[in-house]
């Protein structure tokens, strides 16, 4: 208790450097094994400790720090406090952020279907254009061939037979889609 009237007059006095140097010494070892024990780190223990001591220090210069308590466990019990809500908020911040990566995952899983789906009507659609369209239009459409390399890949004569079969099976795939519109409203969605 003598200590703890000491500090107090130190504080009062404005002396820091001496009641700081008891607050360390005697008070921080407590805060810091409790933080370490309960998840913190290195930086919690000081910041709690730092921020205990600061509402410390202003309750004895506003006089309402009520001197028949020992500092050792006021200190305790603010840092003890302070770092429960800070441990509150983190694991709320971090259950946050996992209902964020989930919520990201789903609208990715989401988009994936909805590009599969998209991907199996077209190539549904192809299909009805017959095989050799079919063909053609997976090698310019899907896998964005040139004319050149498409003639190579089929055996036409050259790159004007490609643009011949090209615009006759567009053209086709036109007609369909135009017979068709709920394939548009589909893809508008």
């Amino acid at each position: 208790m003598k200590d703890d009237l000491q500090i107090i007059e130190a504080i009062r006095k404005g002396n820091r450097s001496t009641y700081l140097n008891m607050l360390y010494k005697r008070t921080l070892p407590k805060v810091k094994n409790y933080i370490k024990k309960n998840g913190g780190l290195q930086e919690d223990v000081e910041d709690i400790f730092q921020d205990a001591v600061i509402i410390f220090v202003q309750k004895v210069k506003d006089r309402t720090f009520d001197e028949q308590y020992e500092i050792d466990g006021f200190i305790y019990t603010v840092s003890r406090n302070l770092w429960i809500n800070k441990a509150k908020t983190n694991k709320r911040s971090v259950l946050q952020n996992e209902f964020e990566e989930q919520k990201e995952d789903k609208v990715d899983q989401l988009n994936y279907l909805i590009n599969e789906e998209k991907s199996s009507i077209v190539n549904q659609i192809l299909k009805e254009l017959g095989e050799a369209c079919y063909e053609l239009m997976q090698l310019t459409l899907i896998k964005e061939l040139s004319l050149k390399e498409v003639a190579l890949e089929l055996g036409y004569a050259n790159d004007n037979v490609a643009k011949t079969y090209n615009y006759r099976c567009k053209k086709k795939l036109m007609k369909l889609v135009e017979d068709t519109p709920s394939i548009l409203n589909y893809f508008n969605r």
